[in-house]
């Protein structure tokens, strides 16, 4: 038999702990102001240089015997926008009633993906070499630079490519023909892991690179012998569809509260 799936609790420390990984390596901030409280149970992210993104003021841990923390919660985020992230599994009538009467609504929904690394498919695809990026960080940055949002200056570059390409965070490039044509990342806490980042560009998409950098990532969490992996995804996405083709499964979903 092979592991059982990871507890909710397990799932929001590494989501927590990722958060702040990535606070670090943001390439949108010179100093991000990221902090992390413990409110009576409730784990409170609050990034006041941040205040449009609820990613970084949001609220972890939400059940219905923690109630009487939501105002304290919410008091630690001041103006800024809040996220109140609720597990469907923990969802019931009085906690959806005490958001409600907070001006809170359902806004979207994520879905947690687990997987043994054991079980996962790691089989190669034709056409399709994946490789890690040992120590490379300046080339993954490229990558990254091709589609980002907001371009960064060699000044947030200089300073946050440390940060990448590590033991830690390990990146991974699929090309085909020797042409990059995507990226995908694998951040390794306490023994378990978390597939993110997996990003093809527009002309190469639909032809095998995103199962090509899912399976690289899983060959490499069983080599290092990782108690599980998991990913959260847009329900019924691309990525969604790929992840449950390579084995993963479904633990949870997270239902995003905001007003």
């Amino acid at each position: 038999m092979g592991p059982s799936p990871p507890s909710l609790e397990a799932i929001e420390a590494l989501d927590v702990a990722y958060a702040r990984f990535n606070s670090q390596r943001s390439l949108r901030l010179a100093d991000p102001e990221l902090t992390v409280h413990d409110v009576r149970g409730l784990t409170v992210l609050h990034d006041p240089a941040r205040p449009q993104d609820e990613t970084y003021n949001r609220v972890v841990g939400l059940n219905g015997a923690r109630l009487d923390a939501i105002d304290a919660a919410l008091e630690v985020l001041g103006d800024v926008q809040p996220q109140l992230d609720v597990a469907v599994d923990r969802m019931d009538p009085l906690l959806c009633g005490a958001l409600t009467e907070r001006g809170l609504g359902p806004s979207q929904t994520v879905c947690w993906l687990w997987g043994d690394p054991a079980q996962l498919d790691v089989a190669s695809v034709d056409g399709v070499s994946v490789r890690r990026l040992d120590g490379e960080a300046d080339l993954l940055l490229d990558l990254i630079g091709r589609t980002a949002p907001v371009p960064f200056g060699p000044e947030i570059r200089a300073k946050r490519a440390r940060h990448y390409c590590t033991d830690g965070f390990r990146a991974y490039v699929a090309s085909v023909n020797g042409e990059p044509v995507g990226w995908a990342t694998l951040w390794i806490h306490e023994g378990v892991g978390l597939l993110g980042n997996a990003f093809v560009y527009a002309p190469h998409r639909r032809r095998g690179a995103h199962r090509a950098l899912h399976a690289a990532r899983a060959r490499e969490a069983r080599a290092l012998g990782l108690a599980w992996v998991v990913t959260d995804v847009l329900p019924e996405s691309a990525s969604h569809r790929n992840a449950l083709r390579a084995g993963m499964q479904r633990r949870t979903s997270y239902v995003w509260w905001r007003r």
